[in-house]
């Protein structure tokens, strides 16, 4: 049995998606970097056309993959792709380096800090202290914290919703580091993923590893999409052309 199938039959056991990011992390940890990027290519080959308990399987593994964290790790492992000529795991890893996260130069943070009632702006301990039980008054003020600190206790805060997370994902100008915190936290929400992958703002190292949970459909919407970078546009163009198209119940009848 191969790692991929093995990831699978594992992964889908798990019922909760917490259990099944923790699994796919541990087994990114633990194997070394040449196995894990052939196992990566073996899972994404089957992903990329059309099999939906591998896409779901790589749903697992795009959180590490995702997260500006565990940039060095994961650019080491693009690397090593490359190094392999690893096709279908350089697509998914194509933006995965220093650059990729918008960490090889220092930027301003992009936000607003939530102040108190007399107008001064909170410190980041009390920002994170409020995150962890906000109002919804104070949680609208935290959505647009440009530390990642405090955005990625606002994420764990079980008050936030599906729409909350949705804003923070398509704002704009993105934070990258912001990005980062939402798509570990939410690759799960199809609505989330496609926030990130259309903003054209965001960081390429998030939209391109997402474009593997996306379907056929909304690859093309990305392909198109004339204002995103020319790496995560492309990727989604590759990944297109590999999905096979959703069979017409109507034709088959026809015919």
């Amino acid at each position: 049995m191969s790692f991929a199938e093995r990831w699978s039959r594992t992964i889908l056991g798990l019922g909760e998606h917490r259990l099944r990011v923790a699994y796919a992390h541990s087994e990114m940890d633990r194997l070394q970097l040449g196995v894990l990027a052939e196992a990566l290519d073996d899972l994404c080959q089957h992903a990329e056309t059309g099999d939906e308990d591998m896409r779901s399987t790589l749903g697992a593994f795009v959180p590490s993959l995702v997260d500006r964290n565990d940039v060095e790790r994961v650019a080491s492992l693009r690397a090593t792709a490359a190094g392999a000529k690893l096709l279908a795991a350089g697509r998914l890893l194509r933006a995965s380096s220093f650059e990729g996260f918008g960490l090889d130069k220092k930027r301003k943070p992009v936000g607003q800090v939530a102040q108190k009632s007399d107008g001064s702006p909170m410190t980041l301990g009390e920002r994170r202290a409020l995150a962890r039980r906000p109002t919804r008054k104070a949680l609208d003020a935290l959505m647009r914290d440009p530390h990642p600190l405090v955005i990625r206790l606002l994420l764990q805060n079980p008050r936030i919703t599906e729409d909350d997370v949705l804003r923070m994902a398509a704002h704009r100008p993105a934070n990258a580091a912001v990005a980062s915190e939402i798509g570990v936290a939410w690759s799960r929400s199809g609505r989330v993923r496609m926030a990130l992958v259309l903003n054209p703002f965001g960081p390429s190292a998030v939209a391109v590893p997402l474009l593997g949970l996306l379907n056929r459909a909304e690859l093309g919407q990305v392909a198109r999409a004339s204002d995103l970078p020319a790496v995560v546009r492309a990727t989604a163009h590759d990944l297109f052309q590999l999905r096979p198209p959703i069979p017409n119940p109507a034709r088959a009848t026809r015919h």
